[in-house]
């Protein structure tokens, strides 16, 4: 009777350690809610994600439909700015299967409108799994900059880091 219960208990571990259930890590990402925008900001976040799509070879962040159950799902919200990190334009936390992503509302404030671009790629590129680049050409770099200030290699390559950082990860398929 013991050894049919250490049995059991054997396989639980192991049925764990392998992942029962669906991981979610197919790409191209869904975005499953944005939150919290003004119709207006909804439309710029919207044309940000349609625009580092139509600069990929193949769609990156897939805004409507319905996700497949492996799809990588990927939240925004409008937030607030943060009280120690009043600057700060985006901030991403990334899992496994979900990555959720706060925009400030300063960032839509008319002054600033040639950061959203800039900011929602940025945070996106977080989302597949890049980090930021010490390179101030970079659209990793750790401080934004508007969108216009970056070259088309610059974009390019981008582009190709988030690709190669999805293939890397086993997230592009």
């Amino acid at each position: 009777m013991l050894w049919q219960l250490r049995k059991c208990l054997l396989m639980v571990v192991a049925l764990t350690v392998v992942g029962c259930g669906t991981q979610r890590t197919e790409w191209p990402a869904y975005v499953t809610s944005l939150d919290g925008f003004s119709e207006e900001e909804l439309q710029e976040v919207r044309m940000s994600i349609d625009k580092l799509n139509a600069e990929s070879d193949r769609p990156l962040v897939i805004l409507d439909g319905e996700p497949a159950q492996t799809s990588y799902l990927i939240h925004i919200e409008r937030s607030n700015p943060w009280p120690n990190e009043p600057l700060t334009a985006g901030i991403t936390m990334r899992d496994d299967d979900l990555c959720s992503v706060a925009l400030s509302t300063e960032l839509f404030k008319s002054e600033r409108a040639n950061y959203v671009d800039s900011v929602v790629w940025h945070e996106l590129g977080h989302c597949a799994g890049l980090t930021h680049n010490p390179t101030e050409g970079s659209m990793m770099f750790a401080t934004a900059k508007p969108f216009t200030f970056f070259s088309s290699d610059a974009l390019r390559s981008f582009i190709q880091d988030v690709e190669k950082s999805l293939s890397s990860e086993g997230l592009g398929h």
